[in-house]
């Protein structure tokens, strides 16, 4: 009887992140082979081609969370003392055993979901996947990273330094020690409140200061650049990419580089008939494009950039 996966990323309903084309078999082969794995997450790379920290993280037991919050988890990145929130000391081309996985994509067994409930509707937004994966602990599962590529958009909409955010993760975190750890409730409820209306109120102070300085005429505006594209794919796709690049009136570079290391102001543009994302992301991840990059579909007429879609 066939395993039966329950996968945690519905595109239509969140559309932040584009999969290579062996993500979901690699990520069935590895469930397969790991019949005490509950949930798997994969590799997420960032629209710059950078690693996404959030790809393995550990519970946010206090300790955890007071590196988190006071910057000593990204000030030592490769300490197992103070980098344990993101595992960023873990190799990433390597599958390891985590304690919570990202819900931006990951593949659940349906009977370890069966045996530990949903997600929690407690949560508004952010945390919900750290209960999740801290219950499938609980219940005896495992949970693993594996180093397959995505593609994850996280960030393109959200300011993580805006009241609004810091306020909404640091209250879910709230929640889940509430939920978690109600035994110990009076040690960590007075430090968890104080570090959410802290960070939210340094937040709001700076955001204060910005907005004064700005109508004071303290701060220079930089101008924005204008966006150039450069093309990577055939001569014949190109000549589809320049006509679309004219109907929509963007400005291109006539000189590609099948790298594209040149021109580092552009945002280079691979084909989709020419490239899989997985060469696509492989392309990013050492050239590291600092405007991020975009995918044009001839057949669609389509643009996508972390920027925007244009049709």
């Amino acid at each position: 009887m066939p395993t039966t996966w329950l996968f945690a990323k519905v595109s239509r309903n969140n559309p932040d992140t584009i999969l290579s084309e062996n993500a979901l078999s690699d990520m069935l082969h590895f469930m397969d082979a790991h019949p005490q794995a509950g949930g798997a997450g994969v590799h997420m790379l960032n629209v710059d081609g950078s690693n996404a920290n959030e790809s393995r993280r550990g519970i946010p037991t206090l300790w955890t969370a007071f590196c988190k919050m006071s910057g000593l988890c990204e000030r030592f990145p490769q300490s197992k003392r103070f980098a344990h929130y993101y595992l960023s000391y873990l190799p990433w081309d390597e599958a390891n055993q985590i304690e919570i996985i990202s819900g931006a994509c990951f593949i659940l067994r349906r009977e370890a979901i069966e045996q530990v409930g949903l997600l929690d509707e407690d949560f508004f937004m952010y945390g919900e996947d750290i209960d999740l994966s801290y219950r499938l602990l609980k219940g005896g599962w495992e949970n693993w990273y594996i180093p397959t590529n995505i593609l994850h958009y996280k960030g393109a909409s959200t300011n993580h330094t805006s009241f609004r955010y810091v306020h909404v993760f640091y209250k879910a975190m709230h929640i889940f020690f509430r939920k978690h750890y109600h035994g110990m409730s009076i040690l960590l409820s007075l430090p968890i409140s104080m570090a959410i209306y802290t960070k939210a109120a340094i937040c709001l102070i700076k955001n204060w200061i910005t907005a004064t300085r700005k109508s004071l005429g303290f701060v220079m505006r930089k101008q924005s650049p204008i966006m150039k594209y450069q093309f990577l794919g055939n001569e014949a796709q190109q000549k589809s990419f320049a006509t679309f690049a004219a109907k929509h009136g963007l400005q291109t570079y006539e000189h590609t580089d099948s790298q594209g290391r040149e021109n580092s102001n552009a945002i280079p543009v691979f084909d989709a008939t020419g490239h899989s994302y997985a060469e696509i992301f492989q392309t990013i991840q050492s050239t590291h494009p600092k405007l991020g990059f975009g995918i044009f579909y001839p057949d669609a007429k389509e643009l996508i950039t972390p920027h925007e879609v244009i049709c």
